[in-house]
Parts: C-alpha cells; sequence; structure tokens
C-alpha cells in the first residue's frame, strides 16, 4: 500500500510507471555532469494544518532527521550513493537543490519510489519543536512525556520511524 498511496514525493512515476512526472516539484534540472539536482517546488503546496511546504522543509528532512544518528542510523541510501551524502541546499523557499560528489544517473529513478517518503512527510515548522538542535528542552520535554530522550519524542510526534528511537507507546499507529 505505501508503494502506490501512502507518500507524495518531490517527483512521482507516471500511472503506467514508464517515467517520472513531477508532484510536489513541478519542474527540475539536471546538470549535464549528473550531479546537481534543482527542483522548483508547486506554489501553494500546504500541510494539513495550513503551513506552507517549502524548500526548507526538505532541508530539515535530510540535514536535521536523514543525516542525524540520533535519529536514523545510516539515512536512506538514495541519498548517499558510495556512502558520500548529497549535499542539500534550499536556494529560496520554492527551489531546492542536491549536490553529490559524483554522477548519480539514477537519482530521479530512486527519488520517484517509495524510499524517498520521509524526505515530505517531515514539517520543520511543527516537528523542530522536538528537535534538540532547535529546542535545547528537548530532553526535558521528553523526559515529562515519558521517553529516555528528545529522539524518542521527535519519532512519537512527528510519526518518523526512525530506526535509533526505541519506541514507549505500541498504540501509536506509526
Amino acid at each position: 500500500l505505501a508503494r502506490s498511496v501512502q507518500y507524495e514525493g518531490l517527483i512521482s512515476y507516471n500511472r503506467e510507471w514508464t517515467g517520472i512526472q513531477p508532484n510536489i516539484a513541478e519542474s527540475w534540472t539536471v546538470s549535464s555532469d549528473s550531479r546537481v539536482f534543482t527542483f522548483n517546488l508547486r506554489k501553494g503546496h500546504k500541510w494539513s494544518d495550513g503551513e506552507p511546504f517549502t524548500a526548507h522543509d526538505v532541508v530539515f528532512s535530510m540535514n536535521d532527521v536523514f543525516y542525524n544518528a540520533d535519529i536514523i542510523n545510516n539515512g536512506p541510501g538514495i541519498f548517499r550513493p558510495k556512502n558520500t551524502y548529497a549535499k542539500v541546499t534550499a536556494v529560496d523557499d520554492h527551489t531546492v537543490r542536491f549536490e553529490f560528489e559524483e554522477t548519480y544517473g539514477m537519482f530521479l529513478i530512486n527519488l520517484a519510489s517509495v524510499n524517498s517518503r520521509g524526505l515530505t512527510d517531515c514539517p520543520k515548522h511543527y516537528c523542530m519543536k522536538y528537535h534538540i538542535k532547535y529546542n535545547k528542552d528537548a530532553n526535558e520535554l521528553a523526559k515529562k512525556e515519558g521517553f529516555e530522550d528528545w529522539s524518542q519524542l521527535f519519532v512519537n510526534h512527528c510519526n518518523y520511524g526512525g530506526d535509533k528511537a526505541g519506541f514507549k507507546d505500541i498504540n501509536k499507529p506509526y
């Protein structure tokens, strides 16, 4: 089910599964050496609470979640070919850039797959209050809610299935 209806990526496979098409990103460019991928996000795309989805959400997901060893051991492999992570930056609110050290011709195909779903399901404006980088009191808040540390708190509130955070509430739908 997750492979067909449970995620909205920057790009997606078309209905026939014969190619990729825009989704949250309305367009993209690829450098001639297939190392730099720049995505232009649709204006008006919003989170369920009405806040805008921006390039900063993508950068947060990559740099503060995927690349954070307290939440995930190694980050999704599609963002680290040959074990070197992509550099991800917000050019502006609606433009995000991925830069790889080496040619990565399969990136668009991999990005359209379910393996990229965590990239677009972690709203920075909401989740940063549970992240130690943005909230120095996150460990204290975690203890108040019955968690060992901020990473468990983050996973619980941001519904992110990190592989290093032990879940306290087995009845929560992750």
